[in-house]
């Protein structure tokens, strides 16, 4: 196929219901823990997960900008809901990809369900637009149809088949190097009756100890990193010229918009969660945060109308209110997950959010023996 082509839509898997989700590892997460019976919405796996977070690293280049994310580090969602919902899980990563789509396709010939985590802009089903070199897109392989894989990505709205070739540059090419190549996992059980009240709490405790509670003289995690870029911000100009800073700013524009939900569409997100949470006993507290939650999403859905008007040089409030624009969004983040916290602490402790007891088996990797010892590494 031609390089500007995008592949068609496959048909419908027998057995196999398509998520197509918010968010790509929150959807995957979802769509596997299905498998196995364990039927959850994407809010309640992604808050379980403790999916939302904030880093600003304004040292750390990614695709030539800041290193600015939204979310907590990729594959957590997956591992933490799953280690605490119960699930049996396996985890492989390998530097050979030959190996790895050996390994691949003999787990397809079980009729396994295999997670993968790839970079999205060799995914020749993408539209070109939303394409980036980013390594921490996740999906799902289906079964092997010849030279192609029947893929099930939660950000499209159908299944796909991906040209083996692709499916294997996508996964050992480009995109941070922190992140894993070559990474692929499953789900193997879960218990019979999974602690979904526990795991609701424990979701919602780490984020809020992780949102307020990370000291301050690390400035660039969660509130303390959104101070930190909204009091950088307005300095890009002077720093750096027009030119990169405009750069920088329509790079936040595309993480927080692009890229994943990004910060509104995680907000909303983790919204849902708790509104979710509030129909258990143990989360009824975490009810009356969800509208306020959603205001924050849209306070920045407005943050990234008016950089996205700056950046391309339109008219727009200029950068010294849109670093208080940011400034503003800590403060109301800070206020409503310590406010969260506080109201979690008031109810009786069911779990220690930090210390949560695995399934039957723990759930965190679980590395199958490769062909050889060279063919499997630790993340990159």
């Amino acid at each position: 196929m031609k390089a500007h082509e995008v592949l068609p839509a496959a048909a419908p898997l027998a057995g196999f219901d398509h998520l197509h989700a918010a968010h790509c590892e929150s959807g995957v997460s979802t769509a596997l823990f299905r498998e196995v019976g364990l039927d959850l919405s994407e809010p309640l796996v992604f808050g379980i997960g403790s999916g939302l977070f904030f880093v600003h690293l304004s040292f750390l280049r990614i695709m030539g900008h800041p290193l600015t994310s939204f979310r907590s580090m990729p594959g957590g969602i997956f591992s933490k809901a799953a280690r605490r919902l119960g699930v049996q899980t396996q985890r492989e990563t390998y530097r050979r990809p030959e190996a790895a789509m050996r390994r691949l396709d003999a787990l397809l010939d079980e009729g396994a369900r295999v997670g993968l985590q790839v970079n999205i802009f060799w995914l020749p089903y993408i539209p070109k637009a939303m394409r980036v070199h980013f390594n921490g897109h996740n999906l799902i392989a289906l079964e092997r149809r010849g030279d192609r894989y029947l893929v099930s990505d939660p950000i499209m709205e159908d299944l796909f088949e991906c040209p083996a070739d692709a499916l294997e540059r996508a996964r050992f090419s480009g995109g941070p190097r922190f992140l894993s190549r070559g990474l692929m996992y499953r789900v193997l059980g879960r218990q019979s009756e999974p602690p979904l009240e526990e795991a609701v709490l424990a979701g919602l405790r780490e984020t809020c100890d992780r949102m307020v509670r990370i000291p301050r003289v690390v400035p660039y995690f969660a509130v303390q990193g959104v101070r930190h870029l909204g009091r950088r911000m307005p300095r890009w100009p002077e720093w750096y010229g027009d030119r990169r800073a405009a750069e920088w700013l329509a790079g936040i524009v595309r993480m927080q918009e692009e890229i994943g939900t990004g910060g509104a569409g995680f907000r909303y997100l983790f919204a849902a969660f708790l509104q979710e949470a509030a129909r258990s006993p143990g989360g009824a507290a975490a009810g009356p945060f969800s509208e306020r939650m959603t205001a924050i999403g849209d306070r920045w859905r407005a943050f990234a109308l008016q950089a996205s008007r700056l950046a391309r040089g339109r008219e727009s409030i200029g950068w010294e209110a849109l670093g208080a624009q940011v400034l503003e969004l800590a403060d109301a983040e800070e206020a409503l997950f310590t406010d969260l916290d506080a109201a979690l602490r008031g109810m009786p402790q069911l779990v220690d959010s930090r210390a949560v007891p695995a399934g039957p088996r723990d759930s965190r990797d679980s590395r199958a023996v490769p062909e050889s010892p060279r063919d499997s590494g630790a993340p990159v």
